[in-house]
C-alpha cells in the first residue's frame, strides 16, 4: 500500500520565517533520535492533523535529510518543525505507528525504495510527492505489533549502550585526572 494512503503529511516551516522564540524551540535531528529511544512515546491515533508547525502528541516526524522516522515523545511536544522535517498523522488503522517506524527506518524493501528515490545522491532531500508513493508492505496487525516492538527494543538498547559508553568514558577520564604520577 502506498504511504500516501496511510498518512497525511505536512511540511515544517522555513527556518528564516520563524520568530526568535519559535526558532529556540525547533525540532532537531537529536530530538528525533531521542524520541526513537524514548521508553514512553505517545503513539499516534487516526485523528485529523492540525494546521500549525508545532509537533503534537499524535505525530510521527520524518527527517527529510536522514530518512528517519520517529514518534513524538512527551519531551518534544510543542517544538516547531523546520523544513527538514515532515509531520505525519495516521489516517488508517491498517498499520501501527511502531511498524511504520520500523519500515521506514529498517525494512530493506522500503530502504531500497528510498535510495532509488534519491537517485544515488546522498544529500538529496526527498519531496512529499515522492514520499507519498513509497510502497509499504502491510502485514497482519499482530505481526506489525511484534516487528514494531522488536525494533523499538533494539533502538532503546542501542541508545542505552551509547549512554553507558559515555558514562564509562567520563569515569575513566575522571580517574585519569585524579591519578598522581609516581
Amino acid at each position: 500500500m502506498q504511504l500516501g494512503q496511510l498518512v497525511t503529511m505536512r511540511m515544517g516551516a522555513n527556518q528564516r520565517r520563524l520568530s526568535t522564540g519559535a526558532a529556540a524551540q525547533r525540532y532537531t535531528y537529536q530530538d528525533l533520535l531521542a524520541d526513537l529511544a524514548a521508553p514512553t512515546a505517545v503513539w499516534p491515533t487516526a485523528d485529523q492533523p492540525g494546521t500549525c508547525h508545532a509537533v503534537q502528541s499524535d505525530d510521527l516526524v520524518f527527517s527529510l535529510m536522514r530518512n528517519r522516522l520517529a514518534p513524538v515523545s512527551p519531551r518534544t511536544v510543542g517544538k516547531v518543525l523546520t523544513q527538514n522535517f515532515v509531520g505525519w498523522h495516521l489516517t488508517t488503522t491498517q498499520v501501527t505507528p511502531q511498524y511504520l517506524c520500523y519500515c521506514l527506518n529498517q525494512a530493506t524493501v522500503v530502504r531500497q525504495q528510498l535510495e532509488r528515490l534519491q537517485g544515488g545522491d546522498s544529500t538529496a532531500k526527498l519531496s512529499l510527492s515522492r514520499l507519498q508513493h513509497l510502497d509499504i508492505p502491510i502485514l497482519p496487525l499482530t505481526e506489525q505489533r511484534l516487528w514494531g516492538r522488536l525494533y523499538f527494543n533494539v533502538e532503546r538498547q542501542r541508545a542505552l549502550r551509547a549512554h553507558l559508553t559515555t558514562l564509562q568514558t567520563q569515569v575513566l577520564q575522571g580517574l585519569a585526572g585524579q591519578a598522581t604520577p609516581l
